[in-house]
């Protein structure tokens, strides 16, 4: 077996398939989907919109009135937060809004994962919105994220993280990479086969709910379940809800790395379950859109290597082809820094593959994320 050969191509074709043509692909199958409507729609259901919070006193009043002040019309909105070994004002904070619907669980510290399974058991409603502490839902949001799932075919939705703009190349990047994965993940849900969901803007059955491993994330494991277990997750363009983005690209190595590092073992173990479900769609979502994601950085450096090794030994066939590759990585390098919102994306772009590299380490070395706070961990 030629050994370069080999790597020249899987290290090519596993960033291409990520970052190019899945993206493109499923994007323009979904502009031809069109999801069937259900026979039926249930009532509006009772909510629970379920917070964990650890040390969140700058921000949680925010959170909790913008979740109140939403119009909904279903018989009821009842507020759960878990408070994950609070060492601030967070309780005092949310003993002073006073509001019969707001109930506090008062935790020790175990980290967000057995948080959010505490409060999903709390809940004495069949839908749970999850949401996070710093959190601002716009106009509208709730009633919309709760919408789908008066068909019963829906047992997960998802709505959309938009970070508030500070006019940072940090946070322009992180906006544009957003903007442009939601325009993956509505393609994925017009054809069926989302399977990831945002975690701050993130409704779901309590009934298909299953408690999240201590070292990943709701976001993480709450959509893949609900495919697993034959029941449709699907985006909701419009439930939009702000929260703080990253204010350095410090901020967002540190968040990549810590999502990955709760992501990649959890999405390892959900790929062969949804594989024998014959849930392939799904499948093949988590695969392209995210394992392949987390690889690129082992799979640049694999093709970089094979590539060097194919021109150092002359091989006419593959030397044309290096050159050229790396003369459009550097055109498109260039042109993407004389403008600011594509200087910040690459930047992201750049910082998000060393975060992925350290979370692989991370899992190799037996490291786990279980704890988190807003702040620098």
């Amino acid at each position: 077996m030629d050994w370069p050969v080999l790597g020249f191509w899987v290290g090519l074709f596993i960033p291409l398939i990520s970052y190019l043509l899945y993206p493109v692909g499923v994007i323009l199958l979904g502009r031809r989907a069109r999801p069937g409507s259900p026979d039926s729609l249930m009532p509006w259901p009772d909510v629970t919109v379920a917070i964990a919070a650890h040390n969140e006193e700058a921000s949680i009043e925010r959170a909790v009135r913008s979740i109140l002040a939403q119009a909904y019309e279903g018989p009821a909105v009842k507020l759960l937060i878990g408070l994950d070994g609070c060492t601030d004002r967070t309780a005092e904070v949310l003993a002073a809004i006073g509001e019969p619907r707001l109930r506090v669980l008062n935790l020790p510290r175990v980290g967000k994962a057995t948080t959010d399974n505490r409060l999903a058991a709390a809940a004495d409603t069949e839908v749970v919105v999850k949401t996070d502490a710093g959190s601002e839902f716009a106009p509208g949001t709730l009633a919309r994220l709760v919408a789908p799932l008066r068909d019963g075919r829906i047992g997960c939705a998802t709505g959309v993280f938009r970070p508030r703009a500070d006019g940072t190349d940090s946070s322009e990047g992180e906006g544009l990479y957003w903007r442009l994965e939601y325009r993956v993940m509505d393609a994925e849900s017009r054809l069926g086969i989302l399977a990831m969901a945002s975690g701050t803007a993130l409704a779901f059955r309590r009934s298909a709910f299953r408690p999240i491993p201590a070292d990943s994330d709701a976001d993480v494991t709450v959509a893949p379940t609900v495919a697993l277990l034959g029941s449709r997750v699907v985006h909701v363009p419009d439930a939009i809800v702000y929260d703080d983005g990253p204010t350095s690209f410090g901020a967002v190595l540190r968040n990549r790395r810590r999502m990955a590092l709760r992501a990649l073992p959890a999405t390892l173990g959900l790929v062969p379950r949804l594989l024998l479900a014959g849930r392939f769609g799904a499948s093949i979502s988590l695969i392209s859109h995210k394992l392949f994601r987390w690889l690129t950085p082992v799979a640049a450096l694999v093709w970089a290597l094979s590539a060097v090794a194919l021109v150092v030994r002359g091989d006419p066939g593959y030397v044309p082809v290096v050159a050229a590759l790396a003369g459009v990585g550097m055109l498109g390098a260039i042109v993407g820094a004389l403008n600011g919102r594509t200087r910040g994306a690459m930047a992201s772009l750049a910082v998000a593959q060393l975060a992925f590299s350290l979370a692989l380490v991370d899992v190799i070395r037996g490291r786990r994320a279980r704890t988190w706070s807003r702040g620098p961990e």
